[in-house]
């Protein structure tokens, strides 16, 4: 690395282009050595900028892509020093060159810095107005790696503003963001902002359950970031008043090297270990803290730390008896709050006044602050913190003896509890059963702690969600994700009939760069040579007899997307050449036109049958296999991952049972044992139409081991050995089954089925009828 001086000296032999370059080393070094330096190194760059422009008033894009990075540097450097001066010296200069400014990520973290500064000015409005617009540009123009936190900035500004439901909903925007990109840099962010709303809200356990993610993602670094992350997690653990949990998570963090690197950051965390102490009834340790960290806020300026070291010196004024100090001390952190309007804050300090109020038996006063907090608590959805407003409200009003006020506030009081816990519940429940963590370098997601293999979003589009715990089945899951991450190798897929075949290659295709574009599924089997052409490859209006207009192909209307041949061994070796040419030149030509046109996609394949035996046999060209298998996936059936049962008959029975509108029935041990005996060679097909079948048929809301025996014909593996009343010999019944499992086993493929059966179309055709199925 050059030295300054070194810089310096290659800054005066340059030419006026090549100082914009070393002018870019310079002003790294300075930030990285936290020179204030740059200061007059910058003023010397806007000599520079202004001379280079007398000679060319319309630079090229290149030379305004150099000065945008310098500027970007520059402004950087203002924002992670703090220097509220210097930004209002510097700000109007941006004015002034902005249009120089040309370059997209780096004219985004300018906006994202004044956004920052003006938030530190408490000017709200201002701070949304450049992230909002930051936004946008990073949106249109900006890579998806370059400012991982673009929704999760905006959202922090409304968090501050109490406006939760503005800030939920720019980090939820943030996470989704976050995944559809694979961006660990933003879930982790995205993760940090929603235990952060959440322990606003009261959600203490949902936020420790976000801030633990993030610490999994974190690893073993040691950023700033991951050190924020232990400050939020130790502060839930404080909220649960579990103070010595707290005190662990606290102490992992490096406060001597962290006051080297950001003051701020070390008197915010100074600011919650005195808190932290105060709980565990440490008062003078906690106190002198606090003492430092107010002289640090004042010196600052920083207005919100210094409403929240006031608010905990009242809080040990108060516990050590020392009340009208505490007093006093609120009242101040309420005229800094007033001025900043910083509902959020208000919200907690109208609480604190009022309980102190309450402890000096001064009704009347506290009964106005309950009220002033019960309004910003209903306007942030803090039912957490109206709660408790509506006890204290309760409490003033008994004692100022009107008894009939305080009623209608308990009744309040027990309507906001119920909704309260009720949702609290829920969405712990929920978040218990399915908190997002990164699988490893993939940077895919999967659901840690539960039984889905992949994420909320990949099920909605997807359409159902891959269960289980077999390591088989997250074996598959995990090529299937590996091979998204490679849009351009030909996939196939091999499995038993009703294991999801093409789920997987829906899995594939939505968690790639091809997932905005077209998934195209085709049925192999029910081509032949007469209509695959025009299928496939389309046809004009006249090519052939019946052909009244244009017809699009498959492979054209899955054009930058993916094409997905189910049934693969079934189709005709013709058709197998004629995609032989298609997947080597990636051309197709419609039936009746002498223009080739040129068409990218994806091919995922699919097959129930073993494909190299067809080889052998002459029935699949070895040419074709090998180049539609550049990767293969088997699935393996569910007789070989019967551990996953229970997890998938759970699912079944509440989502079916969600779908038929019916109450849940509950199973009984007998009946499980029935299920997890059976083989299932139908798949998870089987086991869901089985479910479906139990619930709508069962008696009293109960599915017993009978009701399946009897559903399926056979008994369990003990039953078939020790009970003869679960076997048949009625020959119809042994007809039937066999037309049942036939059906089961071939997907509903008739003609198949027929195949299978030894019988002709027209004869399964009348079995299908006489019996019902």
């Amino acid at each position: 690395m050059e030295t300054i001086k070194e810089l310096l000296n290659k800054l005066e032999q340059a030419g006026k282009v090549e100082r914009f370059e070393v002018y870019k080393d310079i002003f790294n070094h300075y930030y990285n050595t936290k020179d204030m330096a740059i200061y007059d190194s910058f003023d010397n760059f806007l000599n520079l900028v202004d001379e280079y422009l007398l000679f060319d008033s319309k630079p090229e894009l290149r030379i305004k892509n150099k000065i945008s990075v310098n500027f970007e540097i520059f402004y950087a450097f203002i924002r992670y020093s703090h220097n509220i001066d210097a930004f209002e010296k510097y700000f109007s200069i941006f004015e002034k060159y902005s249009i120089l400014i040309t370059f997209a990520s780096a004219k985004a973290k300018i906006l994202e810095y004044f956004g920052y500064f003006f938030w530190m000015k408490q000017n709200t409005e201002r701070s949304i107005e450049f992230l909002e617009e930051s936004l946008n540009i990073a949106n249109a123009r900006c890579k998806p790696v370059e400012l991982p936190g673009r929704y999760t900035n905006l959202g922090y500004i409304y968090e501050c503003a109490g406006n939760m439901d503005k800030a939920e909903f720019y980090y939820e925007e943030g996470l989704h963001f976050a995944k559809k990109n694979n961006s660990v840099n933003a879930i982790k962010m995205a993760y940090d902002a929603m235990g952060r709303l959440n322990l606003s809200r009261g959600n203490h356990s949902k936020a420790i359950s976000y801030f633990k993610e993030s610490l999994i993602l974190h690893g073993n670094d040691e950023s700033m970031d991951k050190v924020s992350v232990l400050n939020n997690l130790a502060s839930s653990y404080m909220m649960t008043k579990n103070y010595e949990e707290a005190k662990k998570y606290f102490n992992e963090i490096k406060t001597d090297l962290l006051k080297k690197t950001d003051e701020e950051m070390y008197f915010s965390i100074l600011l919650n270990k005195a808190t932290n102490h105060s709980k565990l009834e440490e008062f003078l340790i906690a106190e002198k803290y606090l003492i430092k960290c107010l002289q640090f806020a004042k010196t600052n300026k920083a207005v919100e730390q210094m409403v929240g070291c006031k608010i905990n010196l009242a809080i040990i004024y108060n516990k050590t008896d020392r009340k009208e100090q505490a007093l006093e001390s609120y009242k101040k952190a309420i005229e800094i709050t007033d001025k900043t309007k910083n509902e959020k804050q208000q919200q907690v300090l109208y609480g604190n006044i009022a309980s102190l109020l309450i402890s000096l038996k001064q009704f009347k006063k506290a009964l106005k602050f309950v009220k002033k907090g019960i309004v910003l608590s209903k306007k942030q959805k803090n039912n957490f913190s109206l709660l408790r407003l509506l006890r204290m409200q309760t409490t003033c009003l008994v004692e100022l003896n009107k008894f009939k006020d305080a009623f209608l506030v308990q009744q309040e009081f027990n309507v906001v509890n119920e909704d309260f816990m009720k949702a609290k519940y829920l969405k712990e429940k929920e978040l218990e059963s399915n908190p997002l963590v990164g699988l490893g370098s993939n940077k895919q997601y999967i659901f840690r702690g539960s039984n889905s293999l992949i994420s909320q979003e990949l099920t909605h589009k997807v359409g159902m969600p891959f269960l289980g715990k077999n390591l088989e089945m997250v074996k598959v899951i995990n090529q299937a994700l590996l091979s998204a991450g490679n849009s351009n190798s030909n996939i196939l897929i091999r499995g038993e009939s009703g294991t999801g075949k093409e789920i997987i290659a829906k899995l594939i295709h939505f968690s790639g760069v091809r997932a905005g574009k077209p998934f195209i599924a085709v049925n192999s089997a029910s081509f032949t040579s007469g209509i695959a052409q025009s299928a496939l490859f389309g046809h004009l209006k006249g090519a052939f007899t019946g052909a009244s207009s244009n017809h699009i192909g498959h492979f054209e209307t899955a054009n930058e997307g993916t094409i997905f041949f189910d049934e693969i061994g079934d189709m005709p070796l013709d058709i197998q050449s004629s995609l032989l040419r298609i997947l080597e030149e990636k051309t197709i030509k419609p039936l009746g036109s002498h223009i080739n046109k040129k068409v990218d996609f994806r091919m995922i394949s699919a097959t129930n049958k073993n494909v190299y035996d067809l080889v052998k046999n002459k029935e699949f060209r070895l040419d074709f296999l090998n180049r539609i298998n550049t990767l293969e996936i088997v699935i393996p059936p569910l007789r070989e991952r019967k551990d996953d049962l229970p997890i998938l008959i759970d699912y079944f029975l509440e989502d079916l049972s969600v779908n038929l509108k019916v109450k849940r029935p509950k199973m009984t041990v007998s009946a499980l044992s029935f299920l997890s005996d059976y083989d299932y060679p139908g798949n998870i097909r089987e086991l869901k139409n089985l479910i479906e079948k139990l619930i709508v048929f069962c008696k009293n809301n109960e599915i017993t081991g009978e009701d399946i025996r009897l559903l399926l014909k056979v008994g369990s593996k003990e039953t078939i050995i020790n009970d003869n009343k679960s076997l048949t010999f009625n020959i119809a019944e042994l007809e039937k089954n066999a037309v049942e499992r036939a059906m089961i086993e071939t997907n509903n493929v008739q003609t198949k089925a027929a195949k299978l059966l030894g019988i002709t179309p027209h004869s399964l055709l009348r079995r299908l009828k006489k019996y019902g199925i």
